[in-house]
């Protein structure tokens, strides 16, 4: 858990993170231009696999091969466990609540029923 904290804490792996999250499975290259475009980050490609490799080490980047491209994609498990912990700390309950999935959302309904504007609407269907 410690390296996860570790690669957490340099700002340019958090941003390298939240593009990962945002488009789940990238290149090298794909990754290192959305980096310049979209976060003005002047840094070279060696820079950003230099940081990519500490983010390989936490476990929150997983990189393969296809040809001559490296791939990037994005592993959340490290960052569930470490939020899971705190929230039980904090808030002192025995199990985290869930976010809804992305079928729930769609359907309106989470862990907890259905959503406040779902009711509403089947209430106006009878």
């Amino acid at each position: 858990m410690d390296e996860v904290f570790k690669a957490l804490a340099h700002p340019t792996r958090r941003l390298i993170l939240d593009e990962l999250a945002e488009r789940r499975t990238q290149t090298l290259y794909e990754l290192c231009v959305r980096l310049t475009m979209k976060h003005r980050v002047a840094m070279s490609r060696q820079a950003i696999a230099k940081h990519l490799a500490v983010l390989e080490d936490a476990g929150l980047v997983r990189a393969s091969r296809r040809g001559r491209y490296k791939v990037l994609t994005f592993r959340e498990g490290p960052i569930r466990k470490i939020a899971e912990r705190w929230v039980r700390r904090v808030i002192g309950e025995s199990e985290p609540a869930m976010a809804p999935s992305r079928k729930e959302k769609a359907q309106g309904t989470s862990a907890t029923g259905p959503s406040p504007r779902l009711k509403r609407q089947r209430r106006r269907q009878t």
